[in-house]
Formats: C-alpha cells, sequence, structure tokens
C-alpha cells in the first residue's frame, strides 16, 4: 500500500510538471562520494532511445539489496511543443474524418472512436507521464543496470535509486535526476564543393555531409531536395550535376528539413582547349577603355571570344597569334603616348605574315590564310574613346622610321612557345 500511494504520488507530480516546461535541473543524492558515475549525467540530453541506465558506485553492493525495485525510470512528458504538436495532429486526423462524413451520422460519430485508437492518438496519449517498464540487472558487483523493455519515447525522464547497500552494509542515500531524450535529427547540413566550375556538357558528382546534434556525420546521397536558381543552366539528379548551358546559377540541397549553404555554379564553354570568359555586360565592357578582362590574361573578354570561336577549327597557334596581336592592343590603349608599345603590334603582324605566307619555306606548316588583326581591330576599337586612344598613339609614330623583319627571323616574333604547340599538333 505505501509503495502505491508513493507511486501515485509520483505520477501526480509528473502530471502537474507536464502542463508546463520540464525542469530537468532536479535531481537528489547525486554528490554522494559513493558514486563513481551515472549514465546518463544529471541535465543531459541523449539521442539513443536504446539507452540503458548504469549507475557505478566505488565499493561492492550488497548481494541482498540489488532487487528489481532498486532502479525505476519514470517518463516525465515531452516538450510543450511535441505535445501540444501531436495533440492538434489528433484532432486534425478526426476533423477531416468528420468532414468526409459530414452528411453520415453514425460514420461521424465513428470518427472520435477511429482516431482515438490510431497510432497518431497513441502518440499523443504517450506524451503522458508513465513509469517506463525494464529489468534491472548488474554488469559487475559495482554497478547497477536498469534496460527499458522498449526502445524510449523522446522525452524528459527521471532516474530513481533506491535501497541500495554496499558490501559493508552502508546504506546509499536515494538517487534521483533527470535527462532528456531527442530524436537525433540533422542539425547542418554542407556541400563539401565550393565555387564549382564545370564544362557544359559534362557532369560532376556532389558530395554532402550531414552533422547530427549528437556531433556524428554521415554522407547524405539520397532523398534530397535541390533549388537551382536557373535551371536552364544545370540540373541536378540526386547527387549529379549536369552542366546544360553557359552561365552562372546557384544551387542549395535540402535534407530532412535542414537546408545546405548556397553554392555558386559556373557552367563554362571549352573550345580547342581554350575556356571562353564569360560574355561581358556590353554597356559595362564598353564604359572604360580596356574593358572586362575576367580571366587576367591581357586580353578584353569579348574580344577572346571571338578569336576563341573564330578560329575554332585552325591550330591553337592562330589563336595565340590572335592573342598576341589583342594584347598588344590592350597596352596600347591603356598609355597611348608610348610610342615603344608599336612594336608589340608589329611583331604580332609577322608572326602572322610567318604562318601565312613564309612556313613552308623553312620546314613549318602554313597555318592561316588571312591576315588576322584585320579581322578584329573593329572589335577592338569599338568605341569612340577606344579609337581616338588608338589614333592619338598613331601620332607619335610620325616621322619615324620601320622595317618588316627578313622572313626566317620573323618567327620569332612569336611571342609564345611556337615549336611546344608545334610538336602537339
Amino acid at each position: 500500500m505505501k509503495k502505491l500511494l508513493t507511486t501515485i504520488l509520483l505520477f501526480s507530480l509528473a502530471v502537474t510538471l507536464v502542463a508546463k516546461e520540464i525542469d530537468i535541473t532536479k535531481s537528489r543524492g547525486t554528490d554522494q562520494e559513493s558514486i563513481v558515475s551515472l549514465n546518463p549525467e544529471p541535465e543531459s540530453t541523449i539521442y539513443d532511445p536504446s539507452q540503458i541506465i548504469e549507475i557505478t558506485f566505488n565499493k561492492a553492493l550488497h548481494s541482498k539489496r540489488r532487487g528489481k525495485n532498486s532502479i525505476s525510470l519514470m517518463f516525465l512528458g515531452c516538450n510543450e511543443d511535441d505535445n501540444n504538436k501531436q495533440k492538434r495532429e489528433h484532432t486534425r486526423l478526426r476533423q477531416q474524418c468528420e468532414q468526409k462524413f459530414i452528411h453520415h451520422k453514425k460514420l461521424k460519430n465513428m470518427c472520435r472512436k477511429c482516431s482515438d485508437k490510431s497510432k497518431k492518438h497513441r502518440k499523443y496519449r504517450a506524451c503522458k507521464p508513465h513509469h517506463v517498464r525494464g529489468k534491472v540487472s548488474m554488469s559487475d558487483d559495482k554497478t547497477l543496470q536498469f534496460t527499458a523493455s522498449k526502445p524510449l519515447a523522446y522525452g524528459y525522464y527521471e532516474v530513481h535509486i533506491q535501497g541500495v547497500r554496499t558490501i559493508e552494509r552502508k546504506r546509499v542515500s536515494p538517487i534521483s535526476y533527470r535527462f532528456k531524450i531527442e530524436k537525433n535529427s540533422v542539425e547542418t547540413l554542407n556541400i563539401n564543393q565550393e565555387d564549382i566550375s564545370i564544362k557544359e556538357g559534362t557532369t560532376i558528382p556532389l558530395t554532402l555531409t550531414a552533422t547530427y546534434k549528437d556531433g556524428s556525420t554521415q554522407s547524405i546521397d539520397e532523398n534530397l531536395t535541390w533549388s537551382i536558381a536557373d535551371e536552364s543552366i544545370a540540373t541536378i539528379d540526386n547527387t549529379t550535376l549536369q552542366a546544360t548551358k553557359e552561365g552562372e546559377t546557384l544551387i542549395q540541397a535540402s535534407y530532412e528539413n535542414v537546408s545546405s549553404q548556397m553554392i555558386p555554379v559556373t557552367v563554362y564553354i571549352e573550345i580547342n582547349g581554350y575556356r571562353l570568359p564569360p560574355e561581358p555586360d556590353e554597356s559595362v565592357n564598353n564604359s572604360t577603355l580596356l574593358g572586362i578582362d575576367f580571366n587576367d590574361n591581357g586580353v578584353r573578354d569579348d574580344v577572346e571570344r571571338f578569336i576563341i570561336n573564330r578560329y575554332k577549327d585552325h591550330h591553337k597557334i592562330v589563336t595565340e597569334i590572335g592573342f598576341q596581336g589583342a594584347r598588344a592592343y590592350q597596352e596600347i590603349l591603356d598609355n597611348p603616348l608610348n610610342s615603344e608599345l608599336h612594336i608589340k603590334l608589329q611583331d604580332a603582324q609577322e608572326c602572322n605574315f610567318y604562318f601565312q605566307d613564309d612556313a613552308e619555306e623553312f620546314g613549318d606548316p602554313i597555318l592561316i590564310d588571312e591576315y588576322m588583326l584585320d579581322k578584329y581591330e573593329w572589335l577592338e576599337l569599338n568605341t569612340k574613346e577606344r579609337k581616338e586612344a588608338f589614333l592619338e598613339h598613331d601620332k607619335t609614330l610620325s616621322g619615324g622610321v620601320y622595317r618588316l623583319t627578313p622572313a626566317p627571323e620573323s618567327k620569332d616574333k612569336c611571342n609564345f612557345d611556337v615549336d611546344a604547340l608545334l610538336g602537339g599538333q
């Protein structure tokens, strides 16, 4: 009878507690010298529903004081949010059922009975305080264990240890403390790549890592939801990114209602081994003399794209000749009063002439049949300011004497490694 009254008292206390946020800090007798460890620890949050309650003492326990009631475990309740959420779900299911049979009184009345027996409702009822069934055992002569008969529900628990004596018949004062079990849910999701650059028409695998509340990590490769800012540029199938069109976009993954960071994706075009810089904004590109040079190679981006596309079916040497001339134009526009820069433009012309007219005489192939600078000078000088700067440079050449380099030496005017490129043809 005394034991029954104690149980009722504890249960009543727990019912009162569940009405408000449960105080997990409440404990008694946990600082006794005889206690070596408590697992789980007081006030702790754990994530394993199969947790075994374990208390280790510094002395062996008396054999007649290790009965089944030396440890008990009380479920105090869910946190307030969980409790209300499950209650709302139970109500929603019942109302959904009643609406379905709104014109059928008998079936409508059965909705309450049906929902009361549903798994959702049982979960709601499970939030109410109750004693946890389980078995008390000893892993050694100093350690008591309590193993629940089934996995523990998420919520607050209180451990009670009483009636324990050491082998020296020294009484251990009653012990009680609380802990909480939470679902080991995903806390953060991380896409392991950053600033992805991918060639148009190719694919790359994406790797993602989820970090859980208990600090553990796991690679995630399924059940992902992807957000892509511009799906015309890239698509994602599970964890495979497909580059479909040149451009820039952002991607973000979601897993178990947790979103990753946003990752920029750049899809680029590659022609004849050259990666095209992004198509520049015309108004921005033409607002200054030098324009935009995204890859910082000394060639303005619109000119670079033009040269690569125009000579995509030619030897790489032809493209390099175009780049040599384009760099000379940029230097002249940057410093039009420096007359010596004209020599750099002349060197590009003579390199052009060698592979246009003279190369076969010296054992090299003819690679081009046109004067290349004429084909893109209009683009180099496509604004009034650029034309005026180049004319200003021309004026500095007035009165100068310039001679063409003999054919055998004009090959040396190419400012790139001709032999290496010829060797790789």
